[in-house]
């Protein structure tokens, strides 16, 4: 399992455990786009949906996930995040190729990403004068990174 996946799944958790203290009863809804070939059985989204689990979330229980798996080509990016949108998840989960894509399509859902470097890729503005609906993990030494 990669660190920066963990830690997405962490951070989701973080985000929506003060929510989940006050809506006991709620059931939540998260977003996933992910690349084609993507699978809910690989080692990184198993340690992801582990770690929801210790906060709580359990998909089935109090947590519905609507996967997406998008080529590369925009326009199915589009029309898969156009389907996924509508929906009104907590949050949507998505790598760096679409989180473009979605951002043009939500300015109110929050968005989890990691990217090499979301503020010189234009996708965040600066923590001087923060703004917007993406959070995540910079990577800035991504050379330094495990190999997965």
């Amino acid at each position: 399992m990669r660190r920066r996946d963990l830690t997405i799944g962490l951070a989701f958790a973080a985000a929506v455990g003060p929510m989940r203290a006050q809506e006991s009863n709620r059931t939540f809804r998260l977003g996933i786009s992910a690349g084609a070939g993507t699978t809910r059985e690989q080692p990184r989204w198993l340690g992801f949906f582990d770690e929801l689990g210790k906060a709580g979330l359990i998909e089935g229980k109090n947590l519905i996930v609507d996967w997406r798996f998008v080529g590369s080509r925009s326009e199915e990016i589009a029309a898969s995040i156009a389907e996924q949108v509508p929906l009104a998840p907590d949050a949507l989960i998505t790598g760096p190729l679409v989180v473009a894509a979605v951002q043009a399509a939500t300015r109110t859902i929050p968005i989890l990403c990691i990217s090499d470097d979301m503020v010189a890729n234009g996708l965040v503005s600066p923590l001087a004068r923060p703004e917007g609906n993406l959070t995540g993990i910079s990577i800035l030494a991504s050379e330094l990174d495990g190999k997965s």
